[in-house]
């Protein structure tokens, strides 16, 4: 660096100054400044100490020299930039200011308003808007050897009136389809221009409209009022909101909102008023069905026969139920809750022994939103209640409706039937057990009075009526105990043991046969059939089911009992001729007093419980049984049963 450049030129203070003289030109295409010619440096002279961003782009390789002012503009790309060809420093923007140069040395000068650049000056590619002043710098010869480039930045003027155009167009947008008409007023609130909006709006002429003729097309009713709060307005310079109804040009009244607002000059002044009025014709009958809609919830809620109330749940700092305060109560409240003048109270305070439970239940269906629905007994009230309640409002108002009735008497009924029932059960259990043993004894002699020889036809006869009259009766107390125990919910108790079904059904058939003398029973066994079973149980399935099929099958024809295996199962079936069981009854024939085809034969010799035992045997041993009845294929019950361990 030569001794020139050291000893103070450029002259003056600032940052460039200083880094202009620190600079090592020599490594620049411009070359040491004592070698530059004296143009150049009268240039720069007068650059450095402009208020203007200026650069001085020098040369065929348009070396940068720039000021303060446009130091600030180069961002990142500064002090880099000093010295260095604008091409290299600027890049991003060469395929718009190469051909601006190459004009500028031919001579012109070029000026362009709020021109758009890309630059990359903050690191990243960014939009920036800018005045621009391009003049060609001649050397001593005359000849154009550089530009000079004077900048002002209007990006932020840029943006903000960018900002103004699209807040002005969401005003538009915002206002044009809600505001019927748009007007303005003088200082003193007088209409002095024609406003279309509102004549379209309101079918008025221009004579009509101006002056304080607007006010005959608002409805008699609204105008005294909206007059004297427009006046108090203009008065007191505040902005006005009111509502009012307005002719249409059809002659129809609408509800409209104005609001008006006065604007000032410089000094504070009202300057005019302006204002704009929007359609609420539709919301006001809203409003109106509102109201009705509220009449006839009111009306509902005053009528019902269930008690209602509205809570409101009271937390504690974690978020605990811990109270509930009565917001809204029905006129049935009282007579469902025994409880007066609970408006405003809290449980706690009406009633403070109340369980804790209650508080839980609508403090969670506060917090879930979720409705429930239950039965529980409140014994601070001495009553039970049916109760369903739901979450009303938002859910941070912590509000719950309930629909409550008072169940208290129906309980007391259901209690004091459960009683009977117990009682009659009780009754059913001890009667039928005390009349096992008599009956076991009446069948045990005439069995053995009719095993005699030498007993003549009509004694064996009469024997023959007290032994099947004692049968009857013996299936009946054993029925009796199985319908009371399977009532009572304990199931019929089973007793697997090993067995073979197939020996079992042949001693079955002979003990039935033993009452039906005169009647045959085919008995078929295929497979291999033991299985872990109830043999006492099973022996009364079968005699149930045998005993059905030789009453209610046809005389003349036998009664098939088929045993047979299906691999973990094994398979009971009872098959017998004769007139079909009704479709209507299959579905409730396992049901208890339920009898499938009457046989006036037998009619009066069941009382309905033997296919429900039936079937309870069953279900005790897991298996299930099926009914098949047709005409053409007669009737018959197969039980499937699983082998056991």
């Amino acid at each position: 660096m030569t001794s020139e450049a050291r000893g103070g030129w450029p002259a003056g203070r600032g940052e460039m100054v200083e880094r202009i003289r620190a600079h090592d030109w020599a490594a620049t295409p411009l070359g040491p400044v004592e070698h530059w010619p004296l143009c150049l440096r009268a240039i720069v002279d007068m650059v450095l100490p402009n208020g203007f961003p200026m650069v001085v782009l020098w040369g065929p390789q348009l070396v940068q020299i720039y000021n303060d002012s446009y130091r600030a503009l180069m961002g990142l790309k500064h002090p880099k930039g000093l010295g260095q060809p604008t091409h290299e420093c600027w890049p991003e923007t060469r395929h718009i200011t190469a051909p601006v140069y190459e004009r500028v040395f031919a001579g012109e000068t070029l000026t362009f308003e709020d021109s758009l650049l890309p630059l990359t000056r903050s690191g990243r590619l960014e939009d920036a808007w800018f005045t621009l002043s391009f003049s060609p710098l001649r050397d001593e010869s005359g000849h154009v050897a550089g530009v000079l480039v004077t900048v002002l930045e209007t990006t932020e003027r840029h943006r903000a009136e960018v900002a103004l155009r699209e807040s002005e167009a969401r005003f538009r947008g915002l206002v044009e389809p809600f505001a019927q008409a748009v007007w303005e007023t003088d200082a003193q609130g007088r209409v002095v221009a024609d406003s279309p909006s509102w004549r379209a709006y309101t079918g008025q002429t221009v004579d009509e409209y101006l002056g304080d003729g607007w006010m005959a097309a608002i409805h008699a009713d609204d105008r005294e009022e909206t007059l004297r709060t427009w006046r108090e307005a203009v008065r007191s310079v505040v902005p006005l909101t009111a509502e009012f109804r307005l002719r249409g040009p059809d002659g129809s009244w609408r509800w409209t909102l104005v609001r008006t607002a006065p604007l000032r000059n410089a000094d504070g002044s009202v300057h005019k008023w302006v204002g704009m009025n929007i359609d609420v014709t539709a919301r006001k009958q809203a409003e109106a069905a509102q109201r009705e809609s509220e009449a006839r919830y009111q009306t509902l809620f005053n009528s019902i026969d269930e008690g209602f109330c509205i809570l409101q749940v009271l937390f504690d700092a974690e978020q605990r139920p811990i109270d509930c305060r009565y917001l809204e109560v029905n006129p049935a409240f009282e007579r469902h809750s025994g409880m007066r003048d609970v408006l405003g109270k809290t449980f706690r305070e009406l009633l403070p022994s109340i369980e804790p439970s209650w508080s839980d239940t609508y403090g969670r269906v506060a917090l879930t939103g979720e409705p429930t629905r239950f039965e529980d007994y409140a014994a601070s009230m001495g009553r039970w209640f049916d109760v369903y309640a739901f979450r009303i409002g938002e859910p941070h108002e912590r509000k719950v409706a309930v629909l409550f009735t008072d169940i208290t008497l129906r309980k007391q009924a259901e209690r004091m039937l459960r009683e009977r029932v117990d009682f009659e059960r009780q009754l059913i259990g001890i009667v039928s057990h005390d009349l096992r043993n008599p009956l076991n004894a009446i069948l045990l002699s005439a069995t053995m009075l009719m095993r005699r020889s030498g007993v003549d036809a009509r004694k064996e006869g009469a024997l023959r009526c007290v032994f099947d009259a004692a049968e009857r009766m013996r299936r009946l107390v054993r029925d009796l105990l199985d319908f009371t125990q399977v009532r009572m919910g304990q199931g019929l108790p089973v007793k697997r043991e090993p067995l073979d079904l197939h020996a079992l059904v042949h001693k079955v058939v002979d003990e039935v046969l033993v009452a039906y003398p005169e009647r045959e029973v085919e008995v078929r066994a295929e497979g291999e059939a033991r299985a872990a079973l109830d043999a006492d149980r099973i022996a009364q399935l079968l005699g149930n089911l045998l005993s059905n099929a030789l009453a209610y099958g046809a005389a003349g024809r036998p009664v098939c009992v088929t045993t047979r295996d299906e691999g973990a199962h094994v398979v009971l079936e009872v098959h017998n001729r004769g007139e079909p069981i009704p479709p209507e009854k299959l579905e409730r024939l396992f049901q208890p007093l339920e009898r499938g085809a009457q046989s006036p034969a037998h009619a009066s010799r069941s009382i309905g419980l033997g296919l429900f035992i039936v079937d309870s045997i069953v279900r005790a041993h897991g298996g299930r049984i099926r009914v098949h009845s047709t005409a053409g294929e007669g009737t018959t019950f197969s039980v499937l049963l699983p082998r056991g361990d």
